[in-house]
């Protein structure tokens, strides 16, 4: 029979124990919108009885069984917290951002590790994924953002309401517009109209403005090709 009783890292009981105390703070702090906190914990003290194995590179614990000697003694003390600090320390909810738990292809180990460092959505990912990178955890982060920005996609992919034609300054222009058109700043649109390229003038999530190339001439249907982001691909039949 596997025993229960195995040695462990001191960094990882700290990660576990901050991971758990977060998800407490997060709790009050969404409490404490609609009600204010009306109690503490003034503090709280944890002990240990456990025996240190080094092995010349790692430190780990054993925690002691009832009744054994010889033991070492930690002691962990967590101090109170009140409800201006929960405000003060805790980041407001946000309708607009994405959980880290909502993305169905980022395994678990993968969410256990970013809940660790204190990554539990994809504006926290976004703000510290270039110092992440120089911490060396065993997370491939331009992977994991393809998989975010992809569930981002599935979640707001782009609805085409309406599509015009118009001249302006010598040039012809064709208006796309809709709601969550273009998302990410850091990409162009791509537009291809009957296969061949288009400069895109402006593009925002309701508006994506193309001029159309002066040699193109268009019949009277065509096929518009337009790239919003590297997830989201439309095909539309545009009639002249």
């Amino acid at each position: 029979m596997r025993s229960n009783n195995q040695s462990w890292k001191l960094e990882t009981f700290i990660d576990t124990l901050t991971v758990e105390l977060d998800k407490v703070r997060e709790t009050l702090a969404v409490k404490a919108l609609n009600k204010p906190l009306t109690y503490s914990v003034k503090d709280v003290e944890l002990e240990l009885q456990i025996f240190p194995e080094f092995d010349g590179d790692d430190i780990r614990f054993l925690t002691a069984k009832p009744g054994q000697q010889g033991a070492s003694k930690v002691s962990l003390q967590l101090g109170s917290i009140t409800d201006r600090q929960v405000r003060e320390t805790s980041k407001a909810p946000s309708a607009n951002d994405i959980s880290i738990e909502e993305v169905e292809d980022i395994d678990q180990e993968t969410k256990k590790e970013l809940r660790k460092i204190g990554i539990t959505s994809v504006g926290d990912l976004k703000k510290t994924e270039p110092i992440l990178k120089k911490t060396g955890k065993p997370i491939n982060y331009n992977k994991l953002a393809n998989l975010i920005n992809r569930s981002r996609r599935d979640q707001h992919a782009p609805r085409i309401q309406k599509v015009s034609l118009s001249q302006a300054n010598n040039n012809r222009l064709l208006d796309i517009r809709g709601e969550y058109l273009a998302l990410s700043s850091d990409f162009t649109p791509v537009v291809k109209i009957n296969n061949k390229e288009a400069q895109v003038l402006e593009a925002s999530e309701e508006l994506v403005r193309v001029i159309i190339p002066q040699d193109q001439t268009l019949s009277q249907a065509n096929e518009v090709m337009i790239a919003f982001d590297p997830y989201a691909l439309y095909t539309l039949n545009l009639k002249n």
